[in-house]
């Protein structure tokens, strides 16, 4: 199932946001708010510009699953019974479709229609059943169901996206996979560690965040200041690792991990 929600532009983030939270910060700090506000503005252009790559190439990242999914979330998800599991920025879907074989049920947020669409004919094509597909901006999608119904979700799988998001978003956005998981729920995630190949290269506009030549901001993590971020939004965190993938010929380095909700 493709649920396409509002995929909005520049211009709407206070449109949007009354939409999602109503009037007012609403429990979030000003300074989270502003943030919000910001991120909302810049989801039009964070679209287009992966909507360009996904159209121009869709194995970009290749069919099999990521390292994360093989080595992390699936051993949890093996040893829940039923589990629900979403993913937040899936892309073409190779995770989502991955371990879609361990759970009873995956919601996949992704942000391009291409991307959304490319996932909707692989589920058409394998005779995949329970796998719903959300076409928004993960934050909205996020609040939205927190707003309805908390803690049910028993693993939140998030590989290579959160990098995209400024600090501060990201800690809002950590927060809001907080309330989605059940108490003793998972989060299991990549973010680029600060050996990758693209750390230093470009404009560096924040401490260990950087605009690449090709306009994407990325902020670089070690252990520690990702496990800073995960604690302030209520996380134990279970397993912290740097690790090596290889991707173009170059070394991406990520830091990987497991935290608890608990």
């Amino acid at each position: 199932m493709l649920t396409t929600i509002n995929v909005h532009g520049n211009g709407m983030a206070l449109e949007v946001l009354r939409d999602v939270i109503g009037h007012g910060p609403n429990g979030y700090s000003q300074s989270q708010y502003k943030a919000i506000i910001s991120y909302l503005n810049e989801v039009a252009s964070f679209k287009d510009c992966w909507e360009k790559i996904w159209s121009k190439d869709k194995l970009r990242f290749g069919v099999e699953p990521s390292d994360l999914a093989v080595n992390y979330t699936m051993p949890i998800l093996k040893k829940i019974r039923d589990g629900v599991l979403w993913e937040l920025g899936a892309g073409t879907g190779r995770d989502s479709i991955f371990l879609s074989k361990y759970c009873n049920n995956v919601t996949s947020i992704e942000i391009t229609k291409t991307a959304a669409n490319d996932i909707k004919k692989q589920l058409e094509r394998k005779g995949i059943k329970n796998v719903e597909i959300l076409n928004d901006d993960v934050w909205s999608i996020l609040k939205r169901q927190n707003n309805l119904k908390k803690g049910f979700v028993d693993v939140v799988h998030a590989h290579s996206f959160l990098h995209y998001t400024k600090p501060i978003m990201t800690g809002v956005l950590f927060s809001e996979i907080y309330g989605l998981l059940r108490t003793g729920g998972h989060f299991v995630f990549g973010v680029k560690g600060k050996g990758d190949h693209l750390f230093g290269k470009g404009e560096e506009i924040d401490k260990d965040v950087w605009v690449f030549e090709d306009g994407q901001r990325r902020k670089f993590y070690d252990e520690e200041s990702i496990s800073e971020v995960l604690n302030n939004a209520g996380f134990e965190v279970e397993v912290l690792n740097t690790e090596k993938e290889f991707f173009d010929d170059t070394v991406s380095e990520f830091v990987v991990g497991v935290a608890r909700k608990g």
